[in-house]
């Protein structure tokens, strides 16, 4: 059994920022805006509110995990942590 789990958030509300760091998420129930920008480790481009599910890979009970990445769907999401990460089992 692998170590990291899957996660796949219900629809919520992210910060999306991209920038010279590349795109990043921030869950907007964490993180307001301001607070968003100030964790976003390069020069800032745009930043935008939206709606999605957050997929990552997460270690139960400890604090690693992978970044969020957000998709408009389901689907999308799980698609994405079974290309990226695959089956260990």
């Amino acid at each position: 059994m692998s170590f990291m789990k899957r996660q796949v958030t219900h629809k919520r509300a992210w910060h999306e920022i991209d920038g010279t760091a590349g795109i990043e998420w921030f869950d907007a129930e964490d993180f307001t805006v301001e607070q968003a920008r100030e964790n976003y480790s390069g020069k800032i481009w745009t930043v935008e509110t939206i709606k999605g599910y957050g997929a990552r890979l997460s270690a139960p009970g400890y604090l690693d995990c992978a970044e969020w990445t957000v998709f408009k769907t389901v689907k999308e999401a799980e698609a994405f942590l079974e290309e990226q990460y695959g089956d260990d089992e």
